[in-house]
């Protein structure tokens, strides 16, 4: 009874909250961006759906809702495979060299339990209202953050990323910003740079 309470809230919720879809394609996207010429971060943009549909881990349930529906304690194995995923099935690599002080931040237990709440009853608005949203980056998909630094004795001047296959297909973009530290004038700090 408590579960169908949660799930008419969210439902009344997403109601009166207007959503915008974006249009784009369907896949995940990773942003890899270099700073300071040793410092790499990792933004993994997924449907969290598409790769819990892919991802197994002990005691997963067999549909959707079960999982949705289920209590944080019950969702702590899926979130030890969600990270196990991103960092042991993941690897950064310099050469042969693996990423210094890797660092992996993903959704806790009860971030990732709101996301599936707020997914079902999206499902179940969608069902009566007979619309299909056909956007990409919503609100409830799962964004993973990496990074670390480029290790002092890598040779070459390449990254390897190895994206688990549960992500499906990526598209992969690669920045390296231009940072100016300026200093304090006495009415304003200017700042320019050629486009």
């Amino acid at each position: 009874m408590k579960i169908f309470v949660v799930l008419l809230n969210l439902v009344l919720l997403l109601s009166l909250s207007v959503q915008a879809a974006a249009h784009g394609l369907n896949m995940s996207t990773a942003q890899v961006t270099l700073r300071q010429n040793n410092h790499i971060s990792i933004r993994v943009h997924t449907s969290l759906k598409d790769l819990l549909a892919q991802l197994n881990w002990q005691g997963k349930p067999q549909s959707f809702t079960e999982l949705a529906t289920t209590t944080q304690t019950k969702l702590k194995p899926m979130s030890a495979a969600l990270h196990a995923l991103f960092t042991k099935s993941m690897p950064i690599k310099f050469g042969n060299i693996a990423m210094d002080s890797k660092k992996t931040r993903l959704p806790s237990p009860q971030q990732l339990q709101s996301k599936l709440q707020k997914m079902l009853a999206q499902q179940v608005m969608q069902r009566h209202q007979d619309k299909h949203k056909s956007g990409h980056h919503s609100s409830n998909d799962l964004v993973i953050e990496i990074d670390g630094f480029i290790p002092k004795n890598a040779q070459g001047s390449q990254i390897d990323i190895g994206f688990p296959k549960e992500l499906g297909s990526i598209m992969v973009s690669y920045n390296k910003p231009q940072v100016q530290t300026l200093k304090a004038g006495k009415s304003a700090t200017n700042y320019r740079q050629a486009l």
